[in-house]
């Protein structure tokens, strides 16, 4: 039977969907995984696929907590048996197991580029894969390997160390590393997939592995501030200088004697160095340029292409309102035609009731003729009881009194 796991307390346990509130648990058989898991749980959420029938059961001392996790045990179980031998215990004679060549390719640039499609001259996986199975057929017990087995490990080795990166630069992760929590940091990466950070200097190039920024970075944070004010400490400084600069000339300017000469060649220092009284003082930044005018973005070729192009929108719309305007009045014809149909049908009962009630009429004069009282005319013919009652209406207390 699967190892119970220690926490026996009623509640649910770690399968999505749980809804079982029973006290014994079992513990993932996914190595590195010691998540709790229900029985029932294990055969009704994870076994049950969405036909109603059931995934064949691992070993009864097995049980899974993700349908992912049961496939992983499916492959490991399988590649255990038989001639194939496994993936981590089929080293022959101190060599390398089929992993260690696995890796040992990985971690040789540009193998894993040139795999994914980089620069490989048109070589497919499937290649890639032939050429480390005949290396694990030859230098390890497992004698029948093939290339697409290779390719498959390959793809869920890639899955899997997707998987732990996207928790190593989560802010959950990030925040971990910047707390100096970084042992469990570690265990909940590797237990995600334990070649992770064997293998991150070659997958670096291919994903972005930098933590998000976080508040929590005080010294990141203090070393910016501490920039921002050297930056705006030598800012102020030059606009000082600047303005220094100014005072000196605008007191040269003012001391040379008022001659006619003289002030025409001082006014333009004056006037460009002097500053109005209603100008307000320096804020201690540098002023900004002047803007730009507007630079055109379209030449003429493009605003001609763009005027005949809403003239041909425009007569579009025109022709649509047209189309449009035209199938009202075609489907407002199609009702009165409706209507004018259904009004003639509506007469056409009508005469046709008309001459059913003349034509009773004659068969009762033709049987009246014959000698047959009203009576027996009611039981030859019952439909005429309509016209028999209304040519003999019962009488009323009112006729009986005056007669």
């Amino acid at each position: 039977m699967a190892t119970e796991h220690e926490d026996n307390q009623v509640g649910k346990c770690k399968v999505q969907r749980c809804s079982s509130t029973a006290t014994l648990k079992y513990v993932c058989s996914m190595e590195g995984c010691d998540k709790a898991v229900h029985y029932h749980c294990y055969k009704y959420l994870i076994l049950k696929k969405a036909d109603g029938t059931f995934l064949p059961e691992l070993e009864p001392s097995d049980v899974a907590c993700t349908k992912a996790h049961y496939n992983f045990i499916i492959k490991e179980r399988n590649g255990a048996k038989g001639s194939r031998g496994n993936w981590l215990n089929d080293a022959k004679d101190g060599g390398p197991c089929s992993m260690d060549l696995v890796l040992a390719w990985w971690e040789t640039p540009p193998n894993f580029g040139k795999f994914r499609g980089k620069d490989n001259d048109g070589m497919k996986k499937i290649e890639f894969g032939n050429v480390l199975a005949t290396q694990m057929n030859t230098l390890t017990e497992s004698t029948e390997r093939t290339g697409k087995q290779v390719v498959q490990r390959i793809r869920d080795m890639h899955e899997a160390w997707n998987y732990a990166h996207e928790f190593a630069v989560s802010e959950t992760g990030a925040g971990m590393l910047a707390s100096d929590n970084e042992q469990t940091f570690n265990e909940i990466v590797l237990k995600r997939f334990p070649y992770y950070f064997r293998l991150r200097d070659v997958m670096i190039d291919r994903a972005c592995t930098e933590p998000r920024f976080l508040n929590t970075d005080n010294d990141a944070l203090d070393r910016d501030s501490s920039a921002d004010e050297a930056e705006d400490e030598q800012t102020n400084e030059a606009v000082v200088e600047l303005e220094d600069d100014d005072d000196a000339e605008v007191e040269a300017a003012t001391s040379v004697p008022s001659t006619p000469v003289a002030e025409a060649a001082v006014a333009p220092v004056v006037a460009l160095a002097v500053r109005p009284a209603s100008a307000p003082p320096a804020s201690g930044r540098k002023s900004k340029k002047p803007k730009r005018g507007a630079t055109p973005l379209m030449d003429a070729s493009t605003v001609a292409m763009l005027g005949e192009a809403t003239a041909s929108s425009k007569s579009r719309h025109v022709e649509q309102a047209r189309h449009n305007k035209r199938m009202e009045e075609i489907n407002q014809q199609k009702i009165n035609v409706e209507r004018e149909r259904l009004l003639a049908v509506s007469w056409k009962a009508k005469d046709d009731e008309m001459k059913y009630k003349v034509n009773m009429v004659h068969r009762y004069s033709e049987l009246k003729q014959a000698g047959m009282d009203d009576e027996a005319i009611l039981r030859f013919v019952p439909a005429l009881r309509e016209f028999i009652e209304a040519k003999n209406p019962p009488s009323t207390p009112a006729d009986n009194e005056s007669d």
